[in-house]
Parts: C-alpha cells; structure tokens; sequence
C-alpha cells in the first residue's frame, strides 16, 4: 500500500510539472484546516494584545534624496533693518526635473 501511495505521488507529481510547462498550473496543494495555537503566527491571547495599536509616524525622504548641488542664497543687507542680525541659514531641499536628449549618430564599417 505504501509503495502504492508513494507512486500515486510521484505520478502526481510528474503530471503537474507537464503541466507548468505547458503553461497550466498545477494540482492546487490544499492544506488541512486546523485551529492555529495561541502565540503562534502572530496570534495574541488576549482581545487586549491584539487590538493595540502602534503610533505611525511619516519618516522623512529629504536623506534619500541625493543633492547634486548647493547654493548659498544671499540677501541684500541694505534692504534690511539696521538692526537685523544674521542667525544662520536654512535648509531648503528644492527638487527639479530636466529632460533632455542624447542623441548618438553611429558610422559603422562596411
């Protein structure tokens, strides 16, 4: 009986891999179903532990962008106050888009 089954599976088997590659799907495998235990797969023992929620908070893309450039913009100091006073800079990350083409004319031997 065992060789039997062990036949049936591997002639299961054959079949299904003709079968992808002839392009169709296979025998599905289907599993049984059992009640998962408590802590596994995720699972919590208690309604308390499983509907906490966790602060999302959005991170900040300014360090994936790579900056190819930095300019110093400069004010005209005799449009200001007299008793303005210079308290640093700020950063600004200003994105552009620039399209352009690259034409190639090839000369091939002949």
């Amino acid at each position: 009986m065992a060789d039997l089954r062990e036949a049936r599976a591997e002639n299961q088997r054959l079949r299904d891999e003709l079968n992808r590659f002839r392009g169709e799907q296979g025998k599905p495998d289907i599993k049984p179903n059992r009640p998962a235990s408590p802590g596994a797969n995720g699972q919590h023992s208690s309604e308390r532990e499983r509907s906490e929620t966790k602060d999302w908070q959005k991170s900040s893309k300014l360090d994936q962008i790579p900056i190819d450039r930095e300019e110093v913009l400069r004010l005209d100091r005799a449009s200001l106050p007299p008793d303005s006073e210079f308290k640093g800079y700020e950063p600004v990350v200003m994105q552009d888009l620039r399209m352009s083409t690259d034409n190639i004319k090839v000369l091939k031997e002949k």
